[in-house]
């Protein structure tokens, strides 16, 4: 299902093609963090008429979200930001040789807020530099390193007369912990 209607008006991929390297792209067998063999850098798709419906239907944050200004074009900031609603999950994607940059402005304070805001929806956000995941938390980042098929990231959200508590961690699937009481 495309959701072209949820596009903000007057953006566009144009001389941008960095989805092409850090998402994966499993109908066509292409990893994350290469180019896809398909891809004309900083033109376009060399198979767009025939492009698989996940690359049809995936659209950043910049394209969607009108409140990120122009900064946050992929091409410009070197990460993509997008929405799992699989996961609960806003995954923010780093290019390689970039890494340092969503810990700048004006990108950490965007990220930190986007961070707060998916984790009282429960879900959360992880930073992805390279393969190495990092779990965004309002009062810290976690490493996650690089999680296994078999594992799961699991965040939580505790409130007692303290305040907020948030939690950010790994766990295998068979976790006894992750069942419910």
């Amino acid at each position: 299902m495309s959701e072209t209607a949820t596009l903000v008006p007057g953006r566009s991929c144009e001389g941008c093609t960095l989805c092409c390297k850090l998402i994966w792209v499993p109908p066509l067998n292409k990893p994350r963090m290469v180019y896809c063999e398909h891809c004309k850098i900083d033109q376009g798709c060399g198979i767009y008429e025939t492009r698989p419906d996940c690359c049809r239907d995936w659209f950043c944050a910049y394209r969607r979200d009108a409140s990120l200004g122009e900064e946050w074009k992929p091409a410009i900031c070197g990460m993509t930001v997008d929405f799992d609603a699989g996961a609960n999950r806003i995954n923010v994607c780093v290019d390689e040789g970039r890494f340092h940059v969503w810990r700048e402005e004006p990108y950490y304070s965007r990220i930190k807020a986007m961070a707060l805001d998916i984790l009282r929806r429960r879900g959360h956000l992880i930073v992805w530099e390279g393969f190495e995941g990092i779990g965004v938390l309002p009062h810290a980042e976690v490493r996650l390193g690089r999680p296994k098929p078999n594992q799961v990231v699991v965040a939580g959200r505790r409130v007692d007369g303290n305040g907020e508590e948030f939690l950010i961690g790994v766990f295998d699937r068979d976790d006894p912990r992750l069942k419910p009481p």
